[in-house]
């Protein structure tokens, strides 16, 4: 904890004297009787009526606005888990940037901290303010260098701004480093989290009692989808909160910003949704990217580094990016040019969109790479550009045609149903893990769980299961592997128990698969009763980067919380391909058991009715 930061020896003392603006309503209520004080028009707003069913009040416009938006803090502050009292709103997340500058640097005289490559208004406000600029540049793998930081902050260092996830390059910072910046930087530390929501990590507003000197930095323009609005977020002490008040403009938030913001937060649960399906496309660009990459090797253009994301967007690099970038806003396709940042030379950055919106991307950088023709169809072939999710394509065909036939429309077939989806948060001392999955996917898959050859076979389930997976883990692996492999086992079989529900039509059973010399028996029963029967033997202590002596223990916890039989028993003479034999056979045995038979529509694949 950083005990030693006082307040008062940050703020500037002309704005410690400040009296800020009032108004009655700040002492008499906000809607209390007859509001006779602010010279609004008192006879409603001059716009056309509206209709009944429009989703914001326009009927009173002719009000200010709360200047303190209490409602909308305090449901920004229930999401967030801080109190009301630590919440600021902002028109964007460039006014708590101006604000804090403001607030804590003097003119000509103090300074503040950036770590390029990094999100470029913190020194614009800077310049604007004539405040110095400082850098302590992150590393070439756009990791912070927590020593090189406090090394370079001076005396007038007033606010050192981080950007996690970084925009950018979409890394997430260590929380450790955090931490120890929070400790020892000596100033203000502003860690701007804008796309948190996309990462794999918990937001540091968990740390405002802890550390006096943080300010976190939010919007809703990015995972709630409101850019349009302007609605950004300060999370600090209550006193740091307290000054924002006192300097920001008197009415700062709209009325009409504040009803939609107040009506996404109240149900958070959509955001979330349509976090996990970016998080899929993310997957399914990333993924075409690197098959791009190889495709592209021998030929005049080729394609760079492809880095990891925690958000929604990817940075690669690709030869002749400016041109690139050029050229495909020839197509109506805009990226942003990253290049002339720090450590990303030649960088085109890719915000991630909608399936139609990702493949029309491709065909376009392919056609702006110069290939026409056959050449064209082939590499699109290669880079198997897929329509939207089957499964929601299928969802959207059946509520059309109910909608057409109308209310005495047939039920929808099993082909027909909405997606099979569920989403796992496992949090522990020993891993962090989340888990998004579709029974009803194409094999879409993004996974890291720090072990390799893990990843691989976790890749196997998604794809030859055609499940779209995404699972991301932290796991102790400067302990061993074992947590994070029993925890994913865990959590997975949680997922998949949960997606798959009642297992109404589905056919329970399933597969036998051989690889090469190796021939791996799965049978699996979606019984609802758990249980392992695992018949193998290894020579090699480890495979790739993992143990052979997990194998059957992550079998044991993924059958146990999928609620599930399952028998695997394994022959052969090379060890790598009978732990991968187990893997696949798992998943083709999974995708026979949870295909819907329309033969038993509506039924439990079981005499006593349940499972």
């Amino acid at each position: 904890m950083n005990k030693s930061f006082s307040l008062t020896d940050w703020v500037r003392p002309n704005i410690q004297e400040l009296t800020s603006y009032t108004s009655a309503r700040d002492q008499y209520g906000q809607d209390q009787g007859i509001l006779l004080d602010a010279n609004e028009l008192g006879l409603g707003p001059a716009i056309p009526g509206t209709d009944a069913g429009q989703s914001v009040s326009t009927s009173t416009l002719h009000r200010y606005p709360d200047p303190y938006q209490r409602e909308l803090r305090t449901a920004i502050a229930t999401l967030r888990g801080v109190h009301a009292d630590q919440v600021f709103t902002g028109n964007g997340s460039d006014e708590a940037i101006d604000l804090i500058i403001r607030l804590f640097c003097e003119p000509a005289k103090h300074r503040i901290m950036c770590t390029p490559p990094t999100y470029g208004m913190y020194t614009v406000s800077a310049r604007i303010h004539d405040i110095a600029i400082d850098q302590a540049p992150l590393n070439p793998d756009f990791s912070l260098h927590p020593k090189a930081i406090i090394d370079a902050i001076s005396p007038d260092t007033r606010v050192l701004f981080l950007c996690s996830p970084n925009n950018p390059t979409g890394t997430i910072a260590n929380e450790s480093d955090l931490r120890y910046l929070c400790e020892h930087a000596g100033c203000l530390v502003v860690i701007d989290e804008a796309y948190i929501d996309f990462a794999q990590a918990e937001s540091m507003a968990k740390s405002l009692e802890e550390f006096p000197n943080l300010i976190v930095l939010q919007t809703l323009s990015k995972s709630f989808g409101l850019a349009g609005i302007r609605l950004g977020i300060a999370l600090a002490s209550k006193n740091i909160i307290a000054y924002f008040d006192k300097i920001k403009a008197p009415y700062n938030i709209n009325s009409l910003s504040a009803q939609v913001a107040l009506s996404a937060l109240q149900q958070p649960e959509i955001m979330r949704a349509k976090v996990q399906e970016i998080l899929l496309e993310r997957a399914y660009v990333t993924e075409r990217l690197e098959l791009l990459k190889q495709i592209l090797n021998a030929g005049p253009i080729s394609l760079g580094a492809i880095f990891p994301s925690q958000a929604n967007f990817v940075l690669f690099q690709i030869d002749q990016a400016l041109r690139i970038q050029q050229a495909l806003a020839e197509q109506k396709v805009i990226v942003r040019y990253r290049g002339n940042e720090l450590h990303c030379e030649n960088s085109l950055r890719l915000s991630i969109g909608s399936r139609e919106e990702n493949n029309h991307f491709f065909e376009a950088l392919i056609t702006v790479l110069g290939y026409q023709g056959p050449a064209y169809k082939n590499i699109v072939k290669e880079l198997d550009l897929q329509p939207k999710h089957s499964a929601l394509a299928q969802q959207d065909t059946a509520q059309n045609t109910a909608t057409a036939q109308g209310a005495n429309a047939a039920q929808p077939t099993n082909q027909a149903q909405a997606p099979r989806k569920a989403t796992v948060r496992r949090h522990t001392s020993e891993t962090k893990i989340d888990i998004t999955l579709n029974l009803d996917g194409t094999g879409v898959h993004h996974i890291q769980t720090g072990l390799r050859f893990f990843d691989h076979m976790l890749e196997q389930i998604a794809r030859h299961g055609l499940i779209d997976l995404d699972i991301q883990c932290q796991g102790d692996l400067h302990i061993d592997e074992h947590h994070t492999m029993e925890d994913v086992g865990i959590a997975l079989g949680q997922a998949l128990s949960q997606a798959y529900g009642d297992k109404r039509g589905i056919d329970r059973y399933g597969f036998v698969l051989p690889m090469d010399e190796a021939r791996a028996t799965v049978a699996l029963d979606l019984s609802g009763r758990p249980y392992l029967v695992f018949n193998a033997s290894f020579d090699r202590v480890y495979v790739g980067d993992i143990p052979t002596d997990m194998i059957e223990h992550f079998f044991y916890s993924l059958a146990t919380h999928m609620q599930a039989t399952l028998h695997i028993d394994v022959l052969g003479a090379n060890d790598h391909h009978k732990v991968e034999a187990c893997f696949k056979g798992l998943a083709r045995a999974l995708k026979q058991a949870i295909e819907h038979n329309p033969r038993i529509s509506g039924q439990v694949p079981s005499s006593k009715g349940s499972l």
